[in-house]
């Protein structure tokens, strides 16, 4: 039986866990940052290089994720075409105890072949 009381003692962990991570590395970037010296444009520029890496980074991976929708979809496309809907199949038997004898009422006059 899962324990609620459990869950929330792990989430409540996880949580105390991220904050004191959290903390942690915010403290290190900010005694980083107090002894990093650099000119206006030396800062512009390594912004915005690492902005364009970023950007690069990203649409890699969505060109990636893109080609692999479009494989995917390519390859159910194929099996759609070759495939051969049951209702198409002559060699499929019947089912029913006796032929169906009209819509939407039963025929009276109906002679089912013998």
């Amino acid at each position: 039986m899962i324990d609620a009381k459990v869950i929330m003692e792990a989430i409540k962990s996880g949580v105390a866990m991220t904050q004191k991570v959290q903390s942690s590395v915010s403290e290190q970037f900010m005694a980083a940052t107090d002894s990093l010296n650099l000119p206006g444009d030396a800062t512009a520029g390594a912004v915005v290089g690492e902005s364009q890496s970023a950007c690069k980074s990203m649409s890699a991976q969505m060109d990636s994720t893109f080609a692999a929708l479009k494989s995917d979809l390519q390859a159910h496309q194929q099996k759609q075409q070759e495939a051969m809907p049951q209702d198409f199949n002559v060699g499929k038997s019947d089912l029913r105890d006796k032929p169906a004898r009209g819509f939407p009422g039963e025929d009276p006059n109906y002679q089912a072949k013998k």
